[in-house]
């Protein structure tokens, strides 16, 4: 009996969660001019600008991966008894080949968006001829809110349970016993596992340009002029990235386990090679931070108060506040367990006239993990 060959291939390739969302822009531009010119007397003048920007983004991305295959695959098992002459006796290989990627929020945050939380305030006012007694105000007041919240969560389950066998032949109380050869059993088995990587890529975090003019000249006797701007850009980027890998291999391979027993003359044995090969990657929450340019503040103010008149109170005042907070939290949970059992030979030959020659075949295993999390 002659079993040739046999194989077992497995090949899964999960994408899940490939995000990249470029959101509209939060940056903020405001151009603004105001002017009290030629008042009269005893007058109240106002010129009030009021810019709030409010700007909410939440990015929710679960990937939950299992992979789960049991592969048992046999060959050989042949019976030859209470024959004169036996003949030979092969088994099949047996070649399995595993391969698992995953990709689970990759990139799935923001990309492109340099101008996130950019503010950029232009003013222009002027309180000009102010009428004696007149109360005279220019207000400029900014307000940009930027609020990013990024959650990435990735859970993958890789389960292999791998089980070859070859041989189990039998001769039994034959006059003369054929030969018996069993295949060589080999698996290859690689798994990658990819998560919440590439991250959040933006760059010039809550930065603010204000560039405002403020004057006050030629004004009335016990007048009150003022030009007051009032700039303020909160952001805040919380990045959350949780990644939880569990691989599980078993391999069994196991070649031989031929029987002759009562022939008159027993064949040669030999049993095939077992070569186990797994390789194991993993990669989370690699670069999954905020690459940013951090955050900056660029205020150009020119004020001046001329040709004031008497008992007059002029005032300019420029309040910049700018407040950036960047959170990123990065767990990892990485659990790789590999159990390979690898058996060749076990042959017998009992009670025979003349036994042949017994071989068993060679035994090579190779484990290769990588690590890569929080980097």
């Amino acid at each position: 009996m002659n079993t040739r060959y046999l194989a077992s291939l497995l090949s899964i390739s999960t994408l899940a969660l490939l995000l990249t969302v470029t959101p509209a822009m939060a940056a903020v531009e405001v151009e603004v001019e105001g002017e009290n010119a030629n008042t009269g007397s005893d007058s109240d003048n106002t010129n009030d600008y009021d810019v709030d920007n409010d700007y909410d983004l939440d990015v929710d991305n679960d990937g939950d991966v299992d992979n789960d295959a049991d592969v048992t695959a046999d060959t050989g098992d042949n019976d030859q008894n209470d024959n004169t002459t036996g003949g030979d006796q092969e088994s099949g290989k047996i070649n399995g080949s595993v391969e698992w990627e995953n990709v689970v929020n990759a990139s799935a945050a923001l990309v492109g968006a340099d101008t996130d939380g950019n503010l950029t305030v232009e003013g222009d006012f002027n309180n000009e001829e102010t009428g004696s007694d007149s109360d005279n105000t220019n207000e400029l007041d900014v307000d940009n809110d930027v609020d990013i919240d990024i959650d990435n969560i990735a859970d993958i389950l890789n389960d292999l349970d791998f089980t070859a066998d070859t041989g189990d032949n039998d001769q039994n109380d034959n006059t003369t016993g054929g030969d018996q050869t069993s295949g060589d059993a080999t698996l290859v088995a690689m798994f990658g596992n990819w998560a919440n990587n590439g991250g959040y890529a933006g760059s010039g975090a809550g930065s603010v340009e204000v560039e405002v003019k403020g004057s006050n000249q030629e004004t009335g006797s016990d007048s009150d002029n003022t030009n007051d701007f009032d700039i303020d850009n909160d952001y805040d980027l919380d990045i959350d990235n949780d990644a939880d890998f569990n691989n599980d291999v078993d391999v069994t391979l196991d070649t031989g386990d031929n029987d002759q027993s009562r022939n008159t003359t027993g064949g040669s044995q030999e049993s095939g090679k077992a070569k186990v090969t797994v390789d194991l990657v993993n990669v989370a929450n690699s670069g999954a931070g905020a690459s940013t340019g951090g955050s900056s503040i660029a205020v150009e103010a020119k004020t001046s108060n001329n040709h004031t008149g008497s008992d007059s109170d002029n005032t300019n005042n420029v309040d910049v506040d700018n407040d950036v907070d960047v959170d990123v939290e990065n767990d990892a949970d990485v659990d790789n367990d590999v159990d390979v059992t690898a058996d060749t030979g076990d042959n017998d030959q009992n009670d025979n006239t003349t036994g042949g020659n017994q071989t068993s075949g060679d035994v090579e295993i190779e484990i290769s993990i990588s690590n890569d999390v929080n980097n």
